[in-house]
């Protein structure tokens, strides 16, 4: 259970994309759902979850908190949900320890582990700003250097130089 992101796409964004890129992206996707579902108490739908069982309403109630479906009891799930396997082409966001049992029972109720329309469309502006840092990055550093016949590209790599 979790969600999949693939990077793929034409020209510029395989070229610069790399793993560094997959993990900013990932990093901001995990704290957007963590918001939207955990302090919003919005579903992958951006609608609020379903309300509670009035049994379990209940005992929120009695033992001190609120009333607002938020996913949290022991605050587990939250702290578990991570970026896992990020590479060049993508990663997984998903749940470690023992919310990764129980968390799809929970999300079968509530549904919540997924981008959002609305997480969707910050993915979108996440990975604009991230290739515009790249392409920026990548302009400044037109001007390699040679060493011994040999030139860096914009990463610092060595590259074959035509002659």
């Amino acid at each position: 259970m979790g969600v999949t992101v693939r990077i793929s796409g034409p020209g510029l964004l395989t070229r610069v994309w790399d793993r560094a890129s997959s993990l900013q992206l990932g990093a901001a996707l995990v704290a957007k759902i963590t918001r939207r579902a955990f302090d919003q108490g919005l579903s992958t739908a951006d609608q609020p979850h379903a309300p509670y069982s009035t049994r379990y309403l209940a005992k929120r109630v009695a033992s001190g908190r609120s009333g607002r479906v938020d996913l949290t009891w022991t605050g587990a799930m939250r702290r578990s949900l991570r970026l896992k396997r990020p590479t060049a082409t993508g990663f997984l966001i998903g749940l470690t320890g023992d919310p990764a049992t129980y968390g799809s029972f929970v999300d079968d109720l509530r549904p919540w582990l997924g981008l959002s329309p609305a997480d969707a469309a910050y993915a979108q502006t996440v990975v604009a700003r991230i290739l515009t840092a790249l392409v920026a990055k990548g302009a400044g550093a037109k001007s390699t250097s040679t060493t011994a016949g040999r030139q860096r590209d914009s990463r610092g790599r060595f590259v074959k130089v035509a002659k």
